[in-house]
């Protein structure tokens, strides 16, 4: 028998007389080692079913799928393995223990903008019997701590550009609308943009956010200043014991200019000793201040603290005051003058105080005025310049030393030209050069002399002369270098020596287009709009309270 072997053994057979020997039994067998006999048969091994089991959710058991067992002589019939399970569609096993449909991929890197990271995500994906596993998504990514996306949501950024912040700029300025610069934090979010800046109009300067009208024109008298704004009002600052300031104030000095009350539209300011007036565009005049010698226009009060128009003035052009006297030129080309007039500087025969404007009748055509300390010069349409007034140190001009009360002519062969008139004595400009003449007593004619001149002479300098400023025993120049230099009384420099000429001041890049002088103090006028004074400072008239004296040019303050 397969797998079956003989048992060979002897046995014991009898005799018989009858019948003979027996015959032997037949040898017995048996199976093989690890083999068993069932089924008639020899065998190791056999087919059962399968032993049944808990499936996996979402798996199909096969139940009573035949197995195979086998047999083994020492062990006997082994154990049937398990019935096996199959996932159900559209699910796998890849533990061998559940079916799973989905499972967490991790996603695949991409390429990111700069100042961006890729965010490590796991995302998930499906199985399908027919086609396995899905793909897994791409990465995502965002931008870098304190960078965010852009609009279009292609880059990363840290700042941008955006439209500043409207403001309400200051009076007589203007918005500077422009994109300012913003940044972004992680958890702040934007910053907000910057507020627009602002700059003042033209011919407008800043000041502690304040926005300040050009100085145009200067004027000093004996210890105030005036300015005339670009926005045609008036400041002055300084003495104001005689109501100099102009603005009613009971303080004997102003450290700051004041704006004068109730002017508007002037074009020209002039200043005497302690008085001022304004001419405004319809031609009329207004005066302020000291008023003991009707210097501003009025028999009564002494002391005029705002300005008040003078009566029956009419089509006035330009104004020009003395230290104690006031004149006026109308569009007819007539003079008229009011004030002290004890040396004939009114024009008048009588040296009586004159309260209101006196028209000269002894001179017409008229083209231009100024006023000295105690004279008065006029140039007449013919081109000549005619004078009258006090004349003990030849400051008419005539040639004389001659007291004239009747217009005399100022004998030149030189046309004149940026004529500046002082106190006892006048310079004016020609083709760059220098001529002076009248009192001489600090040198400030420049001849090396003290000697008085009663005609004008010319006065050698070492430079062209670009702007000239007589003043009290002083004469300012301007060269075409931009140097100003102070010749005659040393007052301004605080020094006691009665003769100077000395450089004082270098103006750089900046242009002086106007000089004034006071008694002990002179004012420059920038083409930047702004004032700068120097010398005595004992009434503010310098813009300072603390010091007494300020030797180096100084930028007056508008508050």
């Amino acid at each position: 028998m397969s797998n079956g072997e003989l048992i060979r053994k002897n046995v014991i057979i009898k005799y018989s007389t009858q019948w003979g020997w027996e015959k032997p039994p037949i040898c017995s067998w048996q199976c093989k080692n690890d083999y068993i006999f069932e089924g008639g048969k020899c065998i190791n091994s056999k087919m059962v079913s399968c032993k049944p089991i808990r499936a996996p959710k979402n798996s199909t058991l096969e139940w009573g799928k035949p197995v195979e067992i086998t047999y083994s002589s020492n062990d006997g019939w082994s154990n049937p393995q398990n019935c096996p399970w199959n996932c159900d569609k559209n699910y796998t096993s890849e533990d061998g223990e559940s079916c799973i449909s989905t499972k967490s991929d991790k996603c695949f890197d991409i390429e990111h903008p700069e100042n961006s990271h890729l965010v490590d995500k796991f995302y998930q994906v499906y199985y399908s019997s027919k086609w396995g596993w899905g793909k897994p998504k791409k990465c995502s990514w965002e931008c870098d701590e304190n960078f965010t996306l852009t609009e279009d949501k292609k880059s990363c950024i840290h700042e941008k550009k955006v439209p500043c912040t409207p403001i309400t700029p200051p009076q007589n300025s203007q918005e500077i609308k422009e994109n300012v610069t913003i940044k972004f934090t992680t958890g702040k979010g934007w910053s907000s943009p910057d507020y627009c800046k602002w700059s003042c109009d033209e011919n407008y300067y800043e000041y502690k956010e304040v926005c300040i009208p050009f100085d145009i024109a200067l004027t000093s008298g004996g210890d105030f200043n005036c300015s005339l704004k670009y926005d045609h009002t008036v400041t002055c600052w300084g003495d104001n014991q005689f109501g100099q300031i102009g603005v009613n104030r009971n303080e004997k000095t102003s450290k700051y200019p004041a704006k004068v009350n109730g002017l508007k539209d002037i074009i020209q300011i002039d200043s005497g000793w302690r008085h001022s007036c304004a001419l405004n565009k319809s031609g009329k005049v207004f005066c302020w201040g000291d008023n003991g010698h009707g210097q501003v226009g009025f028999e009564k009060p002494e002391i005029l603290k705002e300005p008040k128009e003078i009566p029956d003035l009419e089509n006035i052009v330009k104004i020009a005051l003395g230290w104690r006297h006031s004149c006026a030129l109308n569009k007819n080309g007539e003079i008229f003058c009011w004030g002290r007039n004890f040396d004939g500087q009114i024009g008048h025969e009588s040296k009586e105080n004159l309260y209101s404007p006196y028209k000269n009748e002894h001179i017409n055509d008229i083209v231009d005025i100024f006023a000295g300390g105690f004279h008065t010069i006029v140039q007449v349409k013919d081109g000549s310049f005619k004078s009258w007034g006090f004349n003990q140190f030849g400051q008419l001009g005539d040639g004389t030393l001659t007291k004239r009360v009747l217009p005399t002519k100022i004998q030149s062969n030189i046309d004149i030209k940026h004529l500046s008139i002082g106190d006892f004595h006048n310079c004016f400009i020609n083709s760059e050069e220098l001529y002076c003449w009248g009192k001489n007593d600090f040198g400030q004619l420049l001849n090396n002399t003290l000697v008085n001149e009663s005609t004008p002479k010319k006065i050698k300098f070492n430079s062209k002369v670009e702007n000239i400023k007589a003043g009290y025993g002083f004469t300012l120049i301007l060269d075409s270098n931009k140097k100003l230099y102070l010749v005659g009384k040393a007052v301004l420099l605080n020094e006691s020596i009665q003769r100077k000429r000395d450089l004082i001041f270098v103006t750089e890049n900046k242009r002086v287009i106007d000089i004034s002088a006071g008694e002990n103090h002179a004012c420059l006028l920038l083409n930047n709009g702004r004032t700068l004074c120097f010398g005595k400072n004992s009434l503010n008239q310098i813009g300072s309270e603390s010091e007494k004296f300020i030797k180096e040019p100084k930028n007056i303050l508008p508050f």
